[in-house]
Order: structure tokens, then C-alpha cells, then sequence
């Protein structure tokens, strides 16, 4: 390739730049107007401020239909039956909290009167004295005292 045609692609290349950033800036211009207008139309704090009397009169217009329609009601309902649900089931699991700790610890302390059982009836067939420190060393042993 000569240096000729080097500098024809290149000013070709710049031109088709050129044309691209036009094309994009034409582009946002026609999105970002119309989006800058509907945001303008529905900032609900700039309509306020600027009619503050038809606004009130719109907010008890829309609280007059609601109450009307008994669409309040219901969901006062809906409401009011969620949160008795819920109240339900904290109550429900507050009141089996303290049956499943109970649970488990009947369940050690079964264990423990097993394991004292069973080294108290060991001492006894073995004919030693069964002292609270003898059931004890051999609580958990599974051996048979003096073996």
C-alpha cells in the first residue's frame, strides 16, 4: 500500500467517525427532549407547589372515590387478617419453644439416669460398694468394675 492510500483510508476512517458522533448526539437529542418533558409534567412535587389548591382538590377527590368504592375496607381487611396470621404463627412457634427445649432435655437427662443405672447395677453384679465417685467413673465406661 502506497502512503497515498494510507492517508485516503484514514480521512475516511476520520470522516466515518465524524458522521458516527454526529448520528449519536442527533439520537440523544431526540430521547433525552421528549424524557426531560414527561419528567417535567410528572414531578408530582413541582405540580404541587404550583397548584396547591387543585391539588388538594384532586387528593379529596381520590380519597372520596376509594372510600366509596369500599376499596379501603377491604384492604383494611386483607390487612388486618395478614397480621392476625402472623400474630398466629409467633404465638404458635413461642409456645413450642419452650416443649422442644423440654423435649431435649428430658432427653439428657433420660440419658444421664441410664448411664448412672446402668454403672450402679455394674457395681452391685460386681460386689464393690456402689459410692456416688465409683457410679460416676463408670457412668460412661461401658467396662465392668475391677476389670
Amino acid at each position: 500500500m502506497s502512503s497515498a492510500e494510507i492517508e485516503s483510508a484514514r480521512s475516511d476512517v476520520e470522516r466515518s467517525r465524524a458522521q458516527v458522533i454526529e448520528t449519536l448526539a442527533a439520537l440523544e437529542d431526540r430521547v433525552t427532549a421528549p424524557v426531560a418533558a414527561v419528567r417535567a409534567r410528572l414531578d408530582v412535587g413541582a405540580l404541587v407547589q404550583g397548584h396547591p389548591w387543585t391539588s388538594l382538590a384532586v387528593a379529596i377527590g381520590a380519597g372520596a372515590l376509594v372510600a366509596a368504592t369500599g376499596a379501603d375496607e377491604r384492604a383494611a381487611a386483607v390487612a388486618g387478617r395478614a397480621a392476625q396470621q402472623a400474630g398466629n404463627a409467633t404465638l404458635d412457634a413461642a409456645r413450642s419453644a419452650p416443649s422442644k427445649t423440654l423435649g431435649a432435655m428430658t432427653g439428657a437427662a433420660d440419658a444421664i439416669a441410664v448411664k448412672l443405672a446402668l454403672a450402679f447395677m455394674r457395681s452391685i453384679t460386681a460386689g464393690e460398694p456402689a459410692t456416688p465417685a465409683h457410679v460416676h467413673r463408670n457412668a460412661g465406661t461401658g467396662s465392668q468394675p475391677g476389670t
